[in-house]
């Protein structure tokens, strides 16, 4: 690993943290509105129709987020573009996926997950309904296998690197740390999930956020601070703030935010039975938003919920 990031000097991030907005004077963080055009780009729908069938080997069974309620959610938080993420319990199926695109008449992107079975011609009628992107999800089934994973991830990249699609990939820090040679060098453009799989309490020397810090250097990689509880350790996620500071500090090009609406897991995973409903996790989105941007200076807001994702998901 290169010394770029081995030997980052505190004086960087000082610096970054007190050019960000002060705290409110209750001494919680200043909440900002978000810009017009604010891009989703992690959301799930689950409508239980007949014609949409989940997995019979799906790891867990959800309640309904119907397209209605993401609909509602979006103008609560005042967005204007939502990116639907296959979800998990539908396996490679992406009917729904494509109708609920269809039905959202160009407001929504999609991210698919796919086979080696699908064709160049499958994946085209796809690109015409909003599916920018397929998704390798090595956590929810957990898949840690580094060789088994880049020969994935290569022959993902064969199939969309054509359709100038990218891969979105959802794992742990550690596990990603151990692909991030593989990723660079892809055909086409990586996101990687919900800030990276980091352990907020291991601070910003741990391998794994060091790592994606270089991975993220090369252009190619982009990171999605998305799911904020999954990797932060306090309520309101400030431990987060030191990262998302350096993150963008490195590059605020390749920034994205998503929200993981409705946020599946409310049970444990020694909890997760396919044989009853699993509710949702309650998540207060409009304050993780919000916070967020407030810990950024305007340009990096704009390009974070805005002009970033509209130009990967063109």
């Amino acid at each position: 690993m290169s010394q770029q990031y081995k030997d980052l000097h505190d004086l960087e991030l000082n610096e970054r943290l007190s050019s960000a907005e002060s705290p409110a004077p209750d001494g919680k963080p200043k909440e900002f509105p978000l810009p017009a055009g604010s891009w989703d780009c992690h959301v799930h729908v689950f409508e239980q129709f007949p014609e949409f069938p989940f997995a019979e080997d799906r790891t867990f069974t959800p309640g309904e987020a119907s397209l209605a309620s993401l609909r509602a959610f979006r103008k609560s938080l005042g967005l204007a573009h939502s990116v639907l993420v296959q979800a998990s319990v539908y396996g490679s199926d992406n009917r729904l996926l494509c109708n609920v695109l269809e039905r959202e008449q160009g407001e929504s992107r999609g991210v698919a997950v796919i086979d080696p079975s699908y064709s160049y011609g499958r994946l085209k009628e796809m690109h015409a309904l909003g599916v920018r992107a397929v998704r390798l999800n090595l956590e929810t089934f957990g898949l840690a296998d580094p060789r088994r994973a880049t020969m994935q991830l290569s022959s993902m990249a064969e199939q969309v690197a054509p359709l100038g699609w990218h891969i979105q990939i959802y794992s742990r820090a550690e596990v990603l740390a151990s692909l991030a040679g593989a990723m660079v060098e892809l055909p086409c453009p990586v996101v990687i999930d919900h800030f990276g799989g980091i352990d907020a309490a291991q601070g910003l020397g741990q391998f794994g956020f060091l790592a994606m810090l270089e991975a993220l250097g090369s252009g190619n990689v982009w990171l999605k601070l998305s799911a904020p509880s999954r990797v932060s350790k306090t309520a309101e996620h400030g431990d987060l703030e030191p990262f998302v500071a350096r993150l963008t500090e490195a590059r605020p090009d390749r920034m994205i935010w998503g929200s993981d609406w409705p946020h599946t897991g409310g049970y444990s995973n020694s909890e997760r039975t396919p044989d009853r409903i699993e509710p949702f996790k309650k998540i207060d989105d409009n304050r993780n938003a919000r916070t967020l941007a407030g810990w950024l200076d305007a340009e990096r807001r704009q390009a974070l919920f805005v002009d970033n994702p509209a130009k990967l998901y063109a």
